[in-house]
């Protein structure tokens, strides 16, 4: 009795099978983990964008409009700054930053970078983590931002951490770039016009703050090289007219930060996925149709030859190789035989 071969056959294409279905698998596991890696840096941006700007409201809200009282004080506390840089006495030791503004835990400004994307961040009051955590700090032993001469403030911020990215990109500015500062119900603008490395380990690096000239100016401070962050990378900038500021053509200067690599890499590694994804799913669908065709076209005895093959063992018929067929020799002598032949 022969044996059905159909359930081997059926076991090796099960066995073939089994690779592209896990190859599928994994491919859109890669597809989901990088939509989601992908859309992640969209987010959480979105997410600390609209953070930063309810914190620029409240601050708009608070401030405005100016107080000549306050920028009476503002300008009395920057002179304290200078008189304490070159070693004299403080003239106004009654203007400090808590007459200024009650709350020194509130924001008592904001800027913004166009051609890094920075959008309005906060700035505090101080250089506390608590602070830096929450945006923009500015270092209490320099000039506040304020109109007039011999003003220069200094900001920093952190770079290079997940949750705190406020001045990462600072480092792609160039030379004429606009920074934008509104502080106590007053809008500054400035021009970039170089930057420096400092060593925070050196006794005299806070020299690099102090108020060397006339002009007003403003410092950018944040950590360098990224990753490492054991330099501070100082942005300077001076005072420009808000419409000399608005007439600048802006210039993006962040196009291949380390943030948009991150971006750029993943949405590569998505199309790379779904092309590969696409290929072998046509591929299949290809060698599918291609069987489907093949056992069509299949010869008649070839399918016979299959079907008793998948018969079951009962109903398969056996013949007897001793049975002696009508007409033959043996049927004619053999006594039963006659005994049921008709007689003429």
């Amino acid at each position: 009795m022969a044996k059905p071969t159909r359930p081997r056959e059926a076991n090796g294409a099960a066995r073939k099978r089994r690779p592209s279905r896990v190859l599928s698998v994994v491919l859109m596991l890669g597809i989901a983990l990088s939509v989601v890696l992908f859309f992640t840096p969209f987010v959480y941006d979105r997410l600390a964008s609209n953070q930063r700007l309810e914190l620029a409201k409240d601050y708009r809200k608070r401030a405005y409009p100016a107080d000549a009282k306050r920028d009476a004080l503002i300008r009395q506390y920057n002179a304290n700054i200078l008189a304490r840089q070159r070693g004299r006495v403080r003239p106004y030791p009654q203007a400090t930053f808590k007459a200024i503004q009650a709350d020194a835990g509130d924001a008592f400004g904001y800027v913004r970078i166009p051609s890094i994307h920075l959008k309005a961040t906060p700035v505090f009051y101080g250089t506390a983590d608590a602070v830096l955590a929450k945006g923009v700090g500015s270092l209490d032993y320099t000039s506040l931002p304020a109109a007039g001469q011999n003003v220069t403030a200094s900001l920093t911020a952190h770079t290079g951490l997940a949750n705190r990215i406020f001045f990462d990109n600072i480092r792609y500015l160039q030379k004429g770039d606009v920074v934008y500062l509104d502080a106590f119900a007053h809008q500054y603008a400035y021009a970039v016009d170089g930057k420096r490395v400092i060593d925070p380990t050196d006794p005299d690096a806070y020299k690099a703050f102090n108020i060397t000239d006339s002009r007003n100016k403003v410092i950018l401070m944040t950590c360098t090289p990224q990753g490492i962050n054991d330099h501070r990378l100082l942005v300077f900038a001076h005072r420009i007219a808000l419409k000399k500021a608005k007439a600048t053509a802006v210039r993006v200067r962040d196009r291949w930060s380390l943030m948009n690599v991150w971006k750029y890499c993943f949405l590569f590694l998505l199309i790379a996925l779904i092309l590969t994804y696409w290929y072998y799913a046509r591929k299949k669908r290809r060698r599918e149709a291609a069987e489907a065709a093949k056992n069509e076209s299949a010869p008649a005895g070839k399918l016979a030859e299959t079907a008793i093959n998948e018969a079951p063992a009962d109903e398969t018929h056996s013949v007897d190789p001793t049975a002696a067929a009508p007409g033959t020799a043996a049927a004619e002598t053999d006594p039963a035989a006659q005994r049921e032949a008709p007689h003429d």
